[in-house]
């Protein structure tokens, strides 16, 4: 008996905007679920790496797709840096 494999495709769609300023710009990272992350890059290396989870996949796209003034205000703990 012959078995016959079927293969699984997982494709996985991400949303970047980037923002820039003088010293660094920041990418912000949504693939459709309730996380962004968000990477530093300073000088074309990444110098940090931060998550922000949301309760929903609906406050992560408003979050999202918000005025970028909503994100300044952000505070980050638990950041991963020196990368």
């Amino acid at each position: 008996m012959k078995m016959m494999l079927k293969r699984v495709w997982k494709v996985r769609y991400m949303i970047r905007k980037y923002e820039f300023y003088p010293e660094f710009q920041d990418l912000f990272e949504y693939d459709g679920n309730n996380e962004i992350e968000l990477v530093r890059i300073k000088g074309g290396r990444s110098i940090r790496r931060d998550w922000f989870v949301f309760g929903s996949m609906d406050e992560a796209l408003i979050f999202f797709n918000g005025p970028i003034t909503n994100k300044k205000a952000y505070s980050v703990t638990g950041s991963v840096t020196g990368l």
